[in-house]
């Protein structure tokens, strides 16, 4: 666990929690709220499925009960994270756009930290980017009942009534 601050004020305490062969960056939940009201869990609007490589946008928003600007965290659960982007008003949507590179079913996590460094509780969202499978015919099966076969298409033609 460390502390880093990247200029905005705001020091970003994180922690890792091991998962498989993959570690997972959270920010730290501050259970004092210091003495602060808590942003409401934030809701995740968007894509349930998409393609790979195609950019989505997704649309998040809280309240904050004493209408205090807010910061997101927002974990894609591809290994990218956005850490703590804000302020915005409360109650406003914001848009944030990702791309997935791989397929998989996804679970997009998101938190709310307001100006007096309160968080949320965590929202979840399940997105699902299915393999694209290409679609062959072959081609080359017709190719050879037609030569062999010329009258076929005649005699098949015939019988569907066309």
């Amino acid at each position: 666990m460390g502390t880093d601050d990247n200029g905005d004020g705001i020091g970003e305490l994180t922690y890792v929690i091991k998962g498989g062969n993959n570690y997972d960056m959270y920010p730290l939940i501050n259970p004092w709220n210091n003495g602060s009201e808590p942003p409401l869990p934030p809701t995740i609007k968007g894509q349930i499925s998409g393609k790979i490589r195609t950019e989505y946008d997704y649309t998040f928003s809280t309240i904050d009960p004493k209408n205090n600007d807010v910061y997101y965290w927002i974990n894609w659960g591809d290994g990218r994270t956005d850490k703590w982007i804000g302020p915005f008003n409360s109650g406003t949507d914001i848009i944030v756009k990702h791309r997935w590179v791989t397929q998989g079913t996804f679970t997009i996590k998101a938190i709310a930290m307001n100006t007096n460094y309160s968080t949320s509780l965590w929202a979840t969202f399940e997105v699902t980017i299915p393999r694209i499978k290409p679609f062959f015919f072959n081609f080359s099966l017709l190719n050879w009942l037609f030569e062999r076969f010329p009258n076929a298409f005649l005699i098949l033609r015939h019988l569907l009534g066309l």
